[in-house]
């Protein structure tokens, strides 16, 4: 295995169990986990929900202190509902265990730093996937299959126990994770059958560590079971010995029976025969296993992995096992995988007569725990390949100048994220060259919904991003290699820069909105842009809030399709739309393309003549900070970031400018449903106005003065929050995004 694929990886696991004691098999298995990256060079960062045995009825300070030595952190997790419930129906469903207190302690683990992967342990917490965000791959490690498994112990005489669903609740919380780790082949195939997620087969393995073992006494064999206290195990313990029993009866072989573990509390109650020995619970299971000549396994039915059975095989021991208790594991001798339990005690027989068997055995285990080991480090090997491939998705390019507190463009980013992000994985390609300045807490709340990716140009700021977004390493890729995926759309929010390396004709779908590339101006001919783009891409779609000329422009072009869309969906991650709720209204506001425009000074005379307060003139410049006429000048950017402090909106806008370069402010304004006044009809992408039009503008101006400006306006606003909600273009997007998802994925989740 490639140390390098975990070295440096920060992974974050919340399991429902310690893991210190190791006295439990699913203690065990996670411990395996996690020391097993460990040693791939992962940090762990352990959560621990206390829910389990001594941990309800107080702090084991030793174990804890333990459990504090073995990972990189660990924190626990007291209970605030009552623990292993009964299912409220006839089964549970699968967030009936679900404890809020988990969720606080996610949000804010996850709000302080960031990981690589997160594995959430039984799927009864798969709800903890919810507190993950965007770029920390979801790993579930299931441990067993709780549908069907009320009806398993029923069949076998045993009264439900522990956590039972039915399928739709596996299939639930599998869909929840983005990678399934099953114990076992047998599972995996299953939860393949259920859910659309990646499975791999994930079984438990140690240090492969062979013990030596005691000579017996009197030339005796020793066969011992080690088993800890639940029915399934009494059962299966129980009706072995019935069958030893009457076997030792007819044969009268000569052994002694063993039997270890907190099973022995329950078996010490039932009369056992003198060759049955119970030697209770051992702290520390090595001397029992030296003190035996070979451990038994007859676990005729159950779920999951045979923790115990892995623990023989990689100390070497000689194992018999029924064929059911060594499901998982790779067959290297006859006696681990017998059909009964009359076949185990023919091989018990055959030890008894021939015990140079037991060297024979011991090397089987050996090469078993061997070929265990490797088809676990090759399932870490393809884990650690998925959480460093960018999976298929959604690709948003953004500069990263754009990516500010108050920008229009990066409402567009996060809504569009959000919006996408239901149907997958969504990366930001963030562009620009060199070592940039950049708003920390923007690229924060944009990581949040978008997975990050660098352009190499930027590769000089590459240090201080990751440091910022407090991650372990940020991917760094072109447009035109992340063009080689699979992708489900290319969408732009920002001009792609005209040294930005683009893809010769890529088969992926590009998608861009007008409000967004306007915001703060074109910077090129709008038809060549857009020529720019449809050579790079088989397809292009181009989004508009209005109707406006540049949209009209892009619907003559050829091979461009165009359709209605607000530039935010719903307006849950614009920061613009919360400014101007939270705001009180004062004042009027002009859109200017310039300040120094003949129509704005004759805008603002009208106004001061008239007695109407002119705060402020917008203009398209990014944070432009001036005055005309004693009025500030501000670009869109401080001038929303200016409503932000002052809690101080417009009552009404006057927009002078005919170019689409306020589409989303505009957008955002008619929203919050703050009057307009457009003094200009919309014109072509490149128009001039002569004097005749500004005349004429200044008597639309004067006529609505004249009108009780701003009650009565020209038009009222064009976009409302109802109206965006039905919006179709958005839902078209939808629509064909998600035939793209199935076209190169083949399915839809």
């Amino acid at each position: 295995m490639s140390e390098a694929s975990w070295s440096g990886r920060k992974v974050l696991v919340l399991a429902p169990t310690p893991t210190d004691p190791l006295d439990f098999g699913n203690r065990k298995r996670i411990h395996a986990v996690c020391a097993a990256l460990c040693r791939l060079g992962a940090e762990i960062h352990y959560v621990h929900y206390a829910s389990e045995m001594e941990w309800r009825r107080e702090l084991p300070v030793m174990s804890a202190r333990a459990m504090s030595q073995q990972w990189t952190s660990c924190w626990t997790v007291a209970p605030s509902r009552p623990l292993h419930s009964a299912p409220a129906g006839s089964h549970h469903t699968v967030d009936e265990w679900w404890d809020p207190a988990i969720g606080e302690m996610l949000k804010w683990l996850f709000s302080v730093q960031s990981f690589d992967a997160f594995i959430v342990n039984y799927t009864w917490l798969t709800k903890a996937f919810e507190f993950a965000p965007r770029g920390t791959l979801k790993i579930l490690d299931t441990h067993d299959r709780f549908s069907g498994r009320k009806e398993l112990l029923v069949e076998n005489g045993i009264a439900p126990e522990f956590f039972y669903m039915q399928e739709p609740e596996e299939r639930q919380a599998l869909s929840r994770a983005d990678l399934v780790w099953a114990i076992k082949e047998q599972e995996a195939i299953f939860f393949r059958s259920l859910a659309g997620s990646s499975v791999l087969t994930l079984p438990h393995a140690e240090v492969i560590q062979p013990v030596s073992r005691n000579a017996p006494a009197e030339g005796i064999l020793r066969f011992g079971i080690v088993g800890a206290r639940n029915h399934i195990n009494l059962v299966n313990i129980r009706n072995f010995l019935t069958s030893l029993r009457s076997y030792i009866e007819k044969t009268l072989l000569p052994c002694e029976i063993h039997i270890a573990g907190s099973c022995c509390d329950d078996l010490m109650r039932d009369r056992l025969p003198p060759y049955v020995q119970l030697r209770g619970r051992m702290p520390d299971l090595i001397d029992f296993y030296r003190s035996v000549d070979v451990v038994l396994a007859p676990m005729t039915f159950s779920t999951g992995l045979k923790i115990k059975v892995g623990e023989a095989l990689f100390l070497g021991k000689a194992l018999i096992a029924h064929e059911h208790a060594y499901e998982g594991y790779p067959e290297t001798h006859a006696f681990q995988h017998l059909a009964s339990l009359d076949a185990m005690l023919a091989a018990c027989r055959s030890v008894v007569r021939d015990p140079r068997l037991i060297e024979e055995l011991e090397a089987a285990s050996v090469a078993a725990a061997a070929a265990t080991a490797r088809l676990v480090n090759e399932t870490l090997d393809r884990t650690a390949a998925i959480m460093n491939e960018v999976r298929p998705g959604t690709v948003i390019v953004m500069a990263i100048q754009d990516v500010r507190t108050d920008s229009l463009r990066l409402d567009h980013a996060c809504e569009v994220a959000r919006y996408l992000g239901h149907l997958a994985p969504v990366h930001v390609l963030l562009t620009g060259s060199g070592l940039v300045e950049f708003d920390e807490e923007a690229l924060r709340r944009l990581a949040g919904m978008a997975a990050v990716i660098i352009e190499p140009a930027l590769a000089p700021s590459r240090d201080v991003i990751t440091q910022t977004l407090r991650a372990n390493r940020i991917p760094q890729s072109s447009l035109t290699e992340l063009c080689r995926n699979r992708h489900i759309g290319v969408w732009f929010a920002s001009p792609p820069a005209p040294d930005l390396a683009m893809p010769k004709r890529s088969d992926i779908p590009a998608y861009l909105h007008i409000a967004a590339i306007t915001a703060y101006g074109l910077g090129e001919c709008w038809n060549g842009f857009l020529r720019r783009i449809q050579a790079s891409f088989s397809q292009l779609c181009v989004l508009s809030s209005y109707d406006d000329p540049l949209a009209s422009a892009a619907r003559l072009l050829p091979g461009i399709e165009t359709m209605r869309a607000p530039g935010v969906v719903k307006g849950h991650q614009s920061q613009a739309l919360k400014t101007l709720k939270r705001a009180q209204p004062r004042g009027i506001v002009v859109l200017a393309e310039t300040a120094d425009e003949p129509l704005v000074a004759l805008t603002l005379d009208i106004l001061r003549w008239a007695g109407r307060d002119a705060t402020r003139v917008v203009i398209p410049d990014r944070q432009a900070r001036a005055e005309c006429m004693g009025v500030p000048v501000l670009g869109q950017e401080n001038f929303i970031a200016d409503m932000r402090r002052s809690r101080v909106r417009p009552s009404a806008v006057i927009n002078t400018s005919a170019s689409a370069s306020f589409e989303l402010l505009q957008e955002m304004l008619d929203r919050h449903g703050i009057p307009s006044l457009d003094l200009f009809l919309p014109q072509g992408p490149d128009s001039s106005h002569g004097s005749e039009g500004i005349l004429g503008s200044a008597n639309r101006l004067m006529a609505a003065i004249r009108s009780d400006f701003p009650a009565h306006l020209c038009r009222k606003p064009r976009i409302s929050d109802s109206s965006l909600i039905k919006e179709a273009g958005w839902k078209l997007v939808w629509l064909r995004t998600m035939a793209r998802r199935k076209a190169v994925s083949g399915h839809v989740a």
